[in-house]
């Protein structure tokens, strides 16, 4: 067909187009009386299995002779397509099978189909079982197979009424066909051969030649109009061409810049998802740190200070790690618009932190001979910075252990804090800025382009590729910036800019009242014996009386054993993954059992179960693990207050 002329195609067009007419409406016509002989066939071949079962029952209820089969089979003598049949009782033949043609192969199902296969065409045969029913029981069933020859009958009339169709309408659509080629062809083929001539020559200036106005006039408009307008669209694409390469460059980088971040957050993400799996097992560990180190300073008024101070700090650091554990499902959660933002000083957080990673950058090196100073050049009158402070230690944090590392000669680090004035008329400071700079080993291109990867490592096995992938999180929730500058031999400088904002009023919240409450009944229940050891001793030393359970079953046991003294428990505080009884039946149990009794969930996965609050329903507060003596005591306060309430309700009632 490509080297045929347009008139030849004209006409070829318009005979295909009739014959594919003709052919479709043919076969639509064929398809439907084939479907419909089908149909009829096979509800002539129901009806028929129909009536030979109802002239069965008595046969297969109370049995016949070989002349009751024969007179059934004998409504088959005026249905020449059927050519085999049987009678079945229950799964069994019941009686000598019919067969139209005695030389034929005598073979026919040992056993019924499935209850409700209906008749249906297979390998050329129409084929089914019909159930037979007495007293809406099945008690047998009727085989009956035909061939197709009626419907192969109909199939060739069918067939070559199509034929001779369709040789009809390939006839009226050669007639038309030579009406066609003269409106239409000419026009093109003038068209076609102008245009030949414009592109051998390269003469813009030819025109073909106009005479109709129908769609082919118009054509030879547009193209006479398209030869005006070629020379200038030449000069527009070349102008085109080279700003369309600068885009394309410059797209190109923004698009690698976007893949670079998208890949960034998928990391964090993953890595939040896999660090939550441990929230519990870390929270359950920090627990007798952050609980002892806090009953110590509480019981030990001697203590020298010098220990009191390192208490103090490890405390601090076990609410830092608890703190992160916290805020690991960040990596895949955004930060929240209503979480507490502070108000902090910059500098006391660095001296902070420098303090309490002394041993890191002074102490272990000197026992290996190694110097590391830290030079801290601190901004005046700087505004607090609002955020979270144990986030803003934990990046610190990093950044003095990666800057160690950095300096295995030893070395001088570097921290300096400054405000960046924004560009108002006010010349307020619109940004803080942190600079951790070292002058150790430093970091090729390569590695300063991978170095926020999660995972990512330059230090071998002992380094896991978290601190900056960490770092990198926690300045996007802050909405901050982060800079690295690095040259291999002469060290890093990495900077973080924090904007300067305003703290939202928190007024409006319930400040925590660290006075204790009025003397208490509380069982504590959970599976780690440290914790309940911990738990006891906090709530003792308030003045509360406390007993202790190692298993959700134990708890129960204890619980009802008090209310059966007459002394029901006024707070049961548990824990929730336990074995055989978790803390959820636990609550459960008691709110049947006692509705008074305030049930407090203690877990470590803290504010990962956010969102199952519809399976928590039975509690009355959530703490998180470590626990605080002053979130039991708030706590304690806001159930009171709430019980409160109730009973006043129902008085006035």
């Amino acid at each position: 067909m490509p080297n045929l002329s347009i008139k030849q195609r004209l006409s070829l067009l318009a005979m295909i187009s009739s014959v594919l007419a003709a052919a479709l409406v043919s076969g639509a016509f064929f398809a439907y009386q084939l479907t419909t002989f089908r149909k009829s066939m096979t509800e002539d071949m129901t009806a028929t299995a129909e009536l030979i079962g109802s002239q069965s029952r008595g046969f297969l209820e109370l049995g016949g002779t070989d002349s009751e089969i024969a007179a059934i089979w004998s409504a088959l003598r005026n249905k020449p397509h059927i050519e085999s049949a049987c009678l079945y009782r229950g799964t069994n033949i019941a009686a000598a099978p019919y067969f139209r043609d005695r030389n034929a192969p005598r073979l026919v199902p040992l056993h019924p189909g499935r209850t409700g296969w209906k008749f249906h065409f297979f390998k050329g045969r129409l084929s089914g079982f019909e159930p037979i029913q007495l007293s809406e029981e099945t008690i047998g069933a009727v085989y009956l197979e035909s061939n197709l020859n009626a419907l192969y009958g109909e199939f060739c009339i069918y067939l070559g009424l199509a034929v001779v169709f369709t040789l009809a309408a390939s006839l009226m659509a050669c007639l038309f066909s030579l009406q066609l080629r003269r409106a239409i062809a000419w026009p093109i083929a003038h068209l076609a051969e102008t245009a030949r001539k414009i592109s051998a020559q390269g003469n813009y200036k030819l025109r073909a030649r106009k005479d109709s106005s129908d769609e082919l006039g118009g054509l030879i408009d547009v193209f006479n109009e398209m030869l005006e307008q070629i020379q200038k669209r030449d000069a527009q694409l070349e102008k085109a061409r080279d700003e369309l390469e600068l885009r394309v460059q410059e797209r190109t980088r923004e698009l690698r810049q976007a893949q670079q971040a998208v890949m960034q957050q998928e990391r964090l993400k993953a890595l939040g998802q896999m660090a939550s799996g441990i929230a519990h097992d870390i929270n359950n560990a920090l627990s007798p740190i952050v609980g002892f180190a806090g009953l110590i300073c509480l019981n030990e008024p001697e203590l020298r200070e010098k220990s009191r101070r390192h208490l103090r700090h490890i405390q601090t650091a076990g609410e830092d790690i608890a703190h992160i554990v916290s805020r690991l499902r960040d990596f895949y959660r955004a930060r929240d618009e209503e979480e507490l933002l502070l108000p902090f000083c910059l500098n006391k957080a660095v001296e902070q932190v420098v303090e309490m990673t002394a041993p890191r950058w002074r102490t272990i090196p000197r026992n290996h001979g190694i110097v590391i100073e830290i030079k801290k050049q601190f901004g005046e009158d700087l505004p607090l910075l609002v955020g979270i402070e144990s986030e803003f230690r934990e990046v610190l944090t990093n950044l003095i252990i990666n800057a160690v590392d950095a300096l295995p000669e030893g070395g001088l680090i570097t921290i300096k804090t400054l405000a960046r004035h924004s560009k108002s008329a006010h010349g307020q400071p619109g940004r803080v800025v942190v600079e951790v700079g070292d002058n150790g080993i430093g970091m090729d291109e390569e590695t300063r382009t991978r170095c926020l990867e999660p995972f990512f490592s330059t230090k071998g096995r002992r380094g896991t590729g978290l601190g900056l992938s960490m770092v990198y999180g926690v300045m996007e929730r802050h909405e901050g910036n982060i800079e690295i500058d690095s040259e291999v031999g002469k060290g890093t400088t990495i900077r973080l800019t924090f904007p300067v904002r305003e703290p939202r009023p928190v007024g409006l919240l319930e400040p925590l009242d660290e006075t204790k409450c009025q003397p208490l009944r509380v069982v504590c229940i959970d599976d780690d014996p440290l914790q309940r050891e911990l738990l006891k001793e906090m709530l003792e030393r308030d003045g509360h009386v406390v007993e202790t359970a190692a298993s959700g079953e134990t708890g129960v046991t204890v619980f009802r054993s008090a209310i059966g003294r007459g002394e029901p428990p006024d707070v049961v505080i548990t824990d929730l993954g336990m074995p055989h009884v978790d803390g959820r039946e636990v609550a459960r149990v008691i709110k049947r059992g006692a509705p008074e009794t305030a049930v407090i969930l203690l877990t470590g996965w803290g504010e990962f179960i956010t969102d199952e609050e519809t399976e928590l329903s039975d509690f009355d507060g959530i703490l998180t693990k470590p626990p605080r003596l002053g979130d039991f005591r708030d706590a304690f306060r806001r159930i009171g207050r709430a019980r409160n309430r109730r009973r006043q309700g129902v008085e006035a009632i």
